[in-house]
């Protein structure tokens, strides 16, 4: 699911860079991404050590 939601976001992230979004959105947009991403490697290095 959080690999759905980062690539929904990352589309949503390019949209607003081709559109020249004001600077605060895309960079909102980003940390958004970079706290899904966080989460699903958290996730996945949890899933490795069981």
């Amino acid at each position: 699911m959080v690999t759905y939601e980062i690539n929904v976001l990352r589309e949503k992230l390019e949209k607003q860079i081709l559109s020249n979004e004001p600077y605060e959105e895309i960079y909102r947009t980003s940390t958004e991404i970079d706290k899904l991403l966080t989460k699903y490697y958290k996730n996945n290095e949890l899933s490795e050590r069981i």
